[in-house]
């Protein structure tokens, strides 16, 4: 996993492919208010970006969720959330839709805030989008990266 912020987001270019076409959508983007919400695709099952404008939920009200063939960049853009992160374990095992709710400790956790994004690699447990206080509204984007 890896959090960071804008600012430092070309460190992290040359790690592989996909994750340079992600970054480079998030530099391009990261002060345009006139993005809108939606799915914007970057190339073809390898790179999709999701914009939206959701209200966080109370950690108690979701189940961390994995991946398996896509990392996640969740980058900031209005308003604050909590990540909750937790370990990987032998349990995890991968299904046919990249995606899975499971029961496991979520020990750590990360505040986000604007111009901010975190890098969930495949089989790393999240709860994204969590409230800090109470539910508010955020606006962010959610990148889907074949890895």
């Amino acid at each position: 996993m890896i959090f960071d912020n804008g600012e430092n987001i070309d460190r992290y270019f040359g790690i592989n492919k996909n994750i340079d076409e992600s970054l480079n959508f998030i530099k391009s983007h990261r002060f345009d208010n006139n993005l809108k919400d939606g799915k914007y695709i970057i190339i073809e099952n390898e790179v999709f970006v999701s914009v939206m404008s959701v209200n966080t939920k109370e950690k108690e009200s979701g189940k961390p969720e994995v991946h398996f063939k896509y990392m996640d960049i969740q980058y900031v853009i209005n308003g604050e959330e909590k990540c909750y992160i937790g370990k990987t374990n032998k349990n995890i095992t991968s299904n046919d839709q990249d995606i899975d709710f499971i029961d496991t400790d979520i020990n750590c956790e990360i505040l986000v805030k604007p111009d901010e994004f975190y890098m969930v690699y495949p089989y790393e447990p999240h709860l994204p989008t969590c409230n800090i206080e109470y539910n508010k509204p955020i606006r962010k984007m959610v990148v889907k990266v074949k890895i």
